[in-house]
């Protein structure tokens, strides 16, 4: 390995260490702990070494939102990979969202719950960012188009596919957000979970 390959490597690692601080802060002491000080304290460098690699706490927030929705799409891709019929979809995004949520609760209330104005600006385009809109967009898109696709096939009622979307969202995200910080609310989370997806589609069949 030459030495431009060996720096290359070094300073992806660095980066990659800054980020796991930085996950680490933001989940276990909140959003407002994140400062770049904080940071360069834990990783035993000097803020002015995070300046090189991120203008702002605000950008290091941002781009974690960023990887917390690709790991989403990472989830998602595979559970609707050769489903043909766009309800059954439907329920295979259901299902694929649910575990996401159970299986890394920390990504889960990272992206979704612990500061919804990095969420918000990671989806905006005021962000600026293509990378950040272009991930969340691609994470919605997978319910958002086979809605569409149950409306175009008869399957459901003329509703508007986006907020049929938004709903299906929101009904899953209540019941996984109430067991994520209050379990001995929920009994099987699972279940409920189907029948939250269960009883829209039942409500928008045609």
């Amino acid at each position: 390995m030459g030495i431009a390959e060996r720096r290359e490597r070094e300073k992806a690692e660095l980066r990659d260490t800054i980020l796991a601080a930085a996950r680490r802060i933001f989940l276990e002491e909140g959003p407002e702990a994140l400062t770049m000080r904080r940071i360069a304290d834990a990783i035993e460098y000097s803020p002015g070494t995070i300046y090189l690699y991120f203008e702002s706490r605000e950008q290091i927030a941002l781009q974690l939102v960023r990887e917390g929705f690709e790991k989403l799409v990472a989830a998602l891709g595979p559970a609707v990979s050769g489903v043909e019929d766009p309800v059954e979809r439907i329920r295979a995004i259901g299902t694929a969202y649910t575990e996401f949520g159970l299986n890394d609760p920390e990504t889960y209330k990272l992206i979704f719950m612990e500061n919804a104005k990095y969420v918000y600006a990671a989806l905006s385009p005021q962000s600026g960012d293509a990378g950040e809109i272009e991930a969340g967009d691609r994470a919605f898109d997978f319910i958002a188009s086979a809605v569409a696709q149950a409306v175009e096939a008869g399957a459901f009622k003329p509703v508007e596919p986006q907020l049929a979307a938004e709903a299906f969202w929101a009904g899953l995200h209540g019941a996984l957000s109430l067991h994520i910080t209050c379990p001995a609310m929920i009994g099987d989370i699972r279940a409920l979970a189907v029948l939250v997806q269960d009883s829209m589609i039942a409500g928008l069949r045609a």
